[in-house]
């Protein structure tokens, strides 16, 4: 009997989707990101469009202002706190561990609050990359940069970040590459509005434009 083909198994059933919306946001001003305008819309609904249709059930984890993101998804979550760090200081890692834990799927796909995301949906394939590849974790490769919290993780890889996160290691990047996370190429650059200028003149010239 032929083997089944194991990208064939994937489907958006299988997947939760995590929008990471707790963080300090210390090149914001220390604003909540995710609530910030982009084009008269909070950014974190340009997140929620984006990763809605791509999943079976959708959370976002956020330390502040929960009852305003359950405007998107009644399943709001803050970090964790047994780890005795203190809400949002913990990275996205923390984040997503935190998720981890809610998700009763095989995978999850994340993605940051603060992102506009692409123009295409990419979960469906990037989990097809992973399962072909054996591999826990995915990641978004654009042409200018690699997108660590653009992926998907197998939810069994929990005890890792668990263990990561005791000691001290925050680092998305190093997990992934620990676990020998595979890159999924993709052709177009992500907008990621970290830093309120940025946001700001974006903003202004969508005003310019409209007058």
């Amino acid at each position: 009997m032929q083997a089944p083909d194991r990208a064939a198994i994937v489907h958006k059933s299988v997947v939760t989707g995590i929008i990471l919306a707790g963080g300090q946001g210390q090149r914001m001003g220390g604003c909540n990101k995710g609530l910030l305008n982009y084009n008269a819309r909070p950014l974190v609904s340009y997140a929620v469009e984006q990763l809605r249709p791509q999943v079976d059930r959708l959370m976002i984890i956020a330390n502040q202002a929960q009852d305003q993101y359950r405007v998107w998804t009644e399943t709001v979550y803050a970090d964790d706190p047994s780890m005795g760090v203190a809400p949002g200081a913990g990275g996205p890692l923390l984040g997503i561990w935190t998720a981890l834990q809610h998700t009763n799927t095989p995978w999850a796909a994340v993605m940051p609050c603060d992102s506009l995301g692409s123009s295409q949906p990419w979960v469906a394939d990037m989990l097809k990359t992973a399962t072909l590849a054996n591999k826990p974790v995915a990641f978004l490769d654009t042409p200018a940069q690699q997108e660590y919290l653009h992926c998907v993780i197998r939810t069994d890889l929990m005890s890792e970040l668990q263990q990561a996160l005791k000691q001290g290691r925050m680092s998305v990047q190093a997990l992934w590459r620990q676990v020998a996370a595979v890159p999924f190429p993709w052709p177009e650059n992500l907008l990621n509005l970290n830093f309120s200028r940025q946001l700001s003149v974006l903003n202004d010239k969508i005003a310019t434009n409209v007058k």
